[in-house]
């Protein structure tokens, strides 16, 4: 499944135009879908029009591409915008033009049911305040399919079999409230991973976990993109593991797409030093022939401002992620 960005513009400040369909908030709050970071599938695609200025923009004319089998990694500086564009993918953001299309369907036209069946998200700042046993918990995944009352043994044995691909099994009777960090996150992709997506949205997944746990999650991440051969988007902060692990990157820069493609083309120290404003020295890992990240010292966010330079044009051509 291909997932298309094309041209995304978004703003927490200014609504949709009535004209474009749905999109205006639940209580008045601009752009937001319903509640909680929910999904959608196969084919994603999302299309937008930069318009009107960029005052009060978060996202200005961003574009990617996403397959299926293949982990997709968005890096770049605190609020350049990765959040945001991870919930417009799903569906819970409205852009201010355009449309999201999951194999040609808009996803703002679906019912939150259908929506739920074709992608699946996870975030990394949820906290459990009921203290629901984790199968409990992996069956709120079985929901867009589940009756009125009670589950399914269909149902249960969905739940067990992701509880198992997680490795969470020994945890069933836990109550959330009492795991780790690291239990806690890879329950919840369990529950995400009972919803049956098409596509799987991580927003950083690795936050809060030890090392040890960083390398769990990034591990399952990447198995369920080539084995399970679902589309995996993640928000990731730490560059080494987005560069061992990410099939693809996008790094974001004040809303706009800077650099795309393999790690080894995106993660390169003039990449680093024009985006971050630190100056690195980029090797080669010892098992992998990917990038290995030592950052030598900062360097004055003056020269950059923290914004894409000027005439800077990102990697290219020749991308699988196809960025604009």
């Amino acid at each position: 499944m291909r997932v298309e960005v094309q041209s995304v513009v978004f703003s927490y400040t200014r609504r949709r135009p009535a004209e474009h369909g749905a999109g205006a908030g639940r209580s008045g709050e601009p752009g937001v879908r319903g509640g909680g970071f929910r999904g959608r599938q196969d084919s994603l695609a999302a299309q937008r029009t930069y318009q009107n200025g960029t005052n009060g923009l978060v996202l200005k004319g961003v574009s990617l591409t996403a397959r299926s089998g293949r982990l997709l990694g968005i890096i770049g500086p605190n609020g350049s915008g990765k959040s945001t564009l991870l919930k417009v993918i799903g569906g819970v953001l409205t852009p201010l033009s355009g449309q999201v299309l999951y194999d040609g369907q808009d996803i703002f036209r679906l019912r939150p049911r259908e929506t739920a069946k074709l992608v699946a998200a996870v975030s990394a700042s949820e906290q459990p305040v009921f203290p629901f046993t984790v199968e409990q918990t992996v069956l709120m995944g079985r929901s867009p399919y589940a009756p009125l009352f009670g589950d399914s043994p269909a149902d249960l044995a969905i739940a067990r079999e992701c509880m198992q691909r997680t490795r969470v099994c020994h945890l069933a009777r836990r109550k959330v409230t009492g795991l780790s960090s690291g239990e806690l996150q890879r329950v919840l992709i369990a529950r995400a991973l009972a919803q049956r997506p098409k596509v799987l949205l991580l927003d950083e997944p690795t936050a809060h976990l030890d090392v040890n746990f960083q390398q769990e999650v990034m591990e399952l991440a990447t198995d369920l993109a080539h084995e399970a051969g679902l589309t995996v988007i993640a928000v990731l902060h730490d560059l080494n593991l987005a560069g061992k692990y990410c099939d693809d990157l996008v790094i974001l820069v004040d809303g706009q797409v800077a650099a795309a493609g393999p790690p080894n083309d995106v993660l390169t120290e003039e990449n680093l030093l024009a985006v971050y404003g630190v100056r690195a020295i980029v090797g080669r890992r010892p098992d992998v022939d990917r990038p290995a990240i030592f950052v030598v010292s900062g360097a004055s966010r003056d020269a950059t401002g923290g914004q894409i330079p000027e005439g800077y044009d990102g990697i290219g051509e020749g991308s699988d992620c196809d960025a604009q």
